[in-house]
């Protein structure tokens, strides 16, 4: 499934979700201008002939819909974040 991290909730300010939006459809484009056809989506299509074929057995699928954090990612997450906007703010 595509764009999976816009469904949760963020905790950034907007214009932060924003640019991080930004930057992801952007990489996304990116990657598809270089590999015009995706090998996963490609796969489950194959998985999914081979389904039809073999009588059609079903499988539940579990999305990953939350993630819980946990000290160790928010501390990592905050000090990324702040070596991110310190180069920035170097640039400027």
């Amino acid at each position: 499934m595509h764009f999976g991290i816009l469904r949760s909730a963020a905790f950034y300010p907007v214009k932060t979700q924003i640019k991080l939006i930004m930057a992801y459809f952007l990489l996304h484009n990116f990657i598809r201008s270089m590999m015009p056809v995706d090998p996963i989506k490609e796969m489950m299509d194959t998985e999914l002939a081979n389904e039809d074929l073999n009588g059609g057995e079903q499988f539940e699928v579990e999305l990953i819909d939350n993630i819980e954090s946990s000290p160790e990612w928010n501390l990592f997450r905050e000090d990324f974040s702040i070596s991110m906007f310190n180069r920035n703010e170097t640039r400027a």
